[in-house]
């Protein structure tokens, strides 16, 4: 066996990885230019410049190669994320503050992708089987937080659920209309200025919430 054909595994193990970087790349671009409803494997492939038989063979199908860049962890904010990276600094705070950091990290966690911004838009308007993948994801990190708080909070989960239902519901909504429609209320939701104001909001928003539970509780 000559060192050339000792070679070729190798070398095929670096055109597979190169096709697979291609692939999830054209994935997001074709998403951030049409949306999620804009998917198809021939776009993918096309914008690729592979074969759609490639994208068959490494992931089965559209929905593996969605499944593949959903356990991207750079793709789908994970609790750790939303809790500031460190568990120990986070333990150290205040259960409002506590709240505070994750709900500010979970917006700008959205900011920060908008390939996933896209997605959630295609999820409220136009779920298929293709955005399942997302939707057990979204559950994945749901069940990490509340494991988390569990773990190193004295926080009631229970107590911050109702909370947690309108400042998700209202970050999503704002995530996904600066895409579509950024001037919102006043505000131009293209700039930095006007989501850290929408951040400045949020605390004010605990921060009643906090002080009228605690009024309520004593």
């Amino acid at each position: 066996m000559t060192t050339e054909t000792k070679k070729i595994p190798g070398k095929r193990a670096r055109d597979r990885a190169a096709t697979e970087a291609k692939l999830v790349a054209a994935l997001e671009t074709v998403i951030l230019r049409e949306g999620a409803e804009g998917l198809g494997v021939n776009k993918i492939a096309d914008e690729a410049g592979v074969g759609k038989d490639l994208l068959y063979r490494y992931y089965g199908g559209l929905s593996g190669l969605i499944t593949h860049w959903v356990t991207e962890s750079t793709n789908w904010p994970t609790a750790l994320e939303l809790i500031g990276g460190d568990k120990d600094d986070f333990k150290a705070l205040s259960d409002r503050d506590r709240i505070k950091r994750t709900f500010i990290n979970y917006l700008r966690a959205l900011r920060s992708r908008p390939v996933l911004v896209q997605i959630m838009a295609a999820q409220l308007m136009q779920p298929t089987e293709l955005t399942l993948p997302f939707e057990k994801a979204s559950a994945k990190i749901s069940d990490e937080l509340t494991e988390i708080v569990k773990e190193i909070s004295s926080i009631n989960v229970q107590r911050i659920a109702s909370l947690s239902l309108i400042l998700i519901s209202s970050a999503n909504y704002l995530a996904i209309r600066s895409t579509k429609q950024p001037v919102f209320y006043g505000l131009d939701l293209s700039s930095n200025a006007s989501w850290h104001h929408i951040e400045g909001i949020l605390e004010e928003i605990i921060d009643v919430y906090w002080d009228l539970d605690d009024k309520s509780a004593s």
